[in-house]
């Protein structure tokens, strides 16, 4: 989630997570991500999909990262109001939306730690992206240093299709 919202903010457009309290600013930053574009609203309170939806008419990006459900019609509403604003709903855990596009991945390996000592060189993830339209794409990327302050991710390699990733997922809907 952190490396789509930095691009997207990079890039010049206007971003807003919706929980996330331990939210990796830093890592944000890190990433390229504009701090000036992002706003975060650590705790949305009762009705996270309201403040969404209001988001969405002048956002161009929306993470929703809190527990919680909404029924399906209201949930069709607010993906509804995304679409007619251009605007793009990330959710983080199923039961606010259907999504247009599923990205899940999962830590595969990291590179630099030796026996019980030295740093975090690389961290390699397994990526699996589906859509509604779309054939299944899997690849392994690696989130490495680039400088001073600064990380990337770069693909590694193709991963087979077969494997599973149920560890983390982002919903674009």
């Amino acid at each position: 989630m952190l490396a789509l919202l930095a691009a997207a903010t990079s890039a010049g457009v206007w971003a807003a997570v919706l929980g996330a309290p331990r939210l990796g600013l830093l890592a944000f930053h890190e990433l390229g991500g504009d701090l000036a574009r992002l706003a975060h609203i650590a705790q949305p309170g009762d009705d996270p999909l309201a403040i969404a939806g209001v988001l969405l008419e002048g956002v161009g990006v929306v993470a929703l990262d809190a527990p919680g459900s909404a029924a399906p019609t209201r949930a069709r509403a607010i993906v509804t109001r995304a679409r007619s604003h251009g605007s793009v709903l990330i959710v983080t855990s199923d039961g606010w939306a259907r999504p247009d596009i599923e990205i899940r991945s999962r830590i595969a390996g990291y590179t630099g730690l030796g026996r019980g000592h030295g740093l975090v060189k690389d961290v390699h993830l397994d990526v699996r992206v589906t859509g509604r339209a779309a054939r299944t794409r899997t690849a392994r990327l690696v989130l490495t240093g680039a400088g001073i302050d600064r990380t990337q991710l770069t693909r590694a390699t193709s991963v087979d299709a077969a494997t599973t990733m149920p560890e983390r997922q982002v919903r674009i809907g």
